[in-house]
C-alpha cells in the first residue's frame, strides 16, 4: 500500500485458522502455545512482574518483566512482521516497544487503560495484539469505539515531528463520550480464541475491558516504518518494554548494526 493508506489505517482482526490479512502457518500456532504456556506459569510469581511507573495496587494487571527472553517469540516475530512490512509499511519496520500482561477480575472503578483513551502516539505507529488465552466478552476483551457504519473511531496525534510534540489528556470521558454516544457511536468487542490478532493504529478510541470472571493474557508490539532491516526483531538492546523510559529510541544509537 502507499503510506497514504498506512495512515488512514484504522485496525484489523484476524481469529485463528480463518483467512486474513496474514499468512499464519500451523508453526505459528505452535509457537503461541508455548509462548502461553510459559506466560501462564511465570506471570504470577512476583519476581517477574514488573512494577510501572503508572502501576498501583488497584489496577488489575499483571506486567511481564523479561519480555525479551520469551521462547518463540522471535520466530512469531519472524512470520507476522515481514508480511506487515511488505503488505502495509512498503519498507522494513522497527520494533520498539514490547510488552506482556494480564488482565484480571477487579471491582475497582475503571482508571488508566480501562477508560476510553487514544494514545497520542505519531501517525505511523501499529501495534499488534496476540491473545494467549481464549478471549471472550467477559474475560476483559480489548475494546473500540465505532461510528454508525462500524468504522474505528481515529483521533488526530498531536505528536508530529520533533517540531511538533505535543502531551494532551488523551482521555476520551464525559461530555465527549456522551456525545459519541449520542451520534450513534458503538462499542466493540474484540473475542477470539488464543491466538487471535488484532493490528490497530492506536490512536483510534479503545480501552481495556474490565473482566468479569478468569483473565486475558496478551502480547503487543509497537513498531514503525524503518529505512533499515534490523535484525533480530526482538533485543533488550533495541527492543523496549513500553515502560516510557525505554521506548521511542533509535537502534543506531546503541551500536546496532543494521542490515
Amino acid at each position: 500500500r502507499e503510506s497514504s493508506d498506512l495512515y488512514n489505517f484504522t485496525y484489523a482482526v484476524q481469529k485463528p485458522h480463518e483467512k486474513g490479512f496474514l499468512n499464519l502457518s500451523e508453526k505459528y500456532y505452535k509457537n503461541i502455545e508455548i509462548i502461553s504456556e510459559h506466560i501462564r506459569k511465570r506471570i504470577v510469581e512476583k519476581e517477574n512482574q514488573l512494577i510501572t511507573s503508572s502501576s498501583v495496587n488497584k489496577e488489575p494487571i499483571l506486567r511481564y518483566k523479561n519480555v525479551w527472553n520469551i521462547p518463540q517469540l522471535e520466530e512469531v516475530c519472524q512470520e507476522i512482521l515481514p508480511q506487515i512490512e511488505s503488505k502495509i509499511f512498503k519498507s522494513y519496520l522497527y520494533l520498539y516497544g514490547l510488552y506482556v500482561y494480564r488482565n484480571q477480575p477487579c471491582e475497582e472503578k475503571p482508571r488508566a487503560s480501562w477508560l476510553w483513551h487514544y494514545d497520542n502516539h505519531p501517525k505511523e505507529v501499529l501495534k499488534l495484539m496476540i491473545y494467549l488465552t481464549d478471549t471472550q466478552e467477559d474475560t476483559g476483551c480489548f475494546e473500540i469505539l465505532t461510528n454508525k457504519k462500524g468504522q474505528a473511531i481515529k483521533k488526530n496525534t498531536l505528536r508530529i515531528d520533533h517540531k511538533s510534540w505535543v502531551s494532551n489528556h488523551s482521555r476520551v470521558v464525559g461530555k465527549e463520550l456522551e456525545k459519541y454516544i449520542k451520534d450513534g457511536c458503538r462499542t466493540k468487542k474484540i473475542t477470539g480464541n488464543k491466538g487471535t490478532i488484532c493490528l490497530f493504529d492506536n490512536n483510534i478510541i479503545h480501552r481495556a475491558s474490565t473482566a468479569k470472571k478468569n483473565y486475558r493474557d496478551a502480547i503487543v508490539l509497537m513498531f514503525r516504518p524503518w529505512d533499515k532491516k534490523v535484525r533480530p526483531y526482538v533485543s533488550k538492546s533495541h527492543t523496549g518494554s513500553n515502560n516510557h523510559v525505554d521506548v521511542f529510541r533509535d537502534p543506531e544509537f546503541f551500536g546496532v548494526k543494521s542490515k
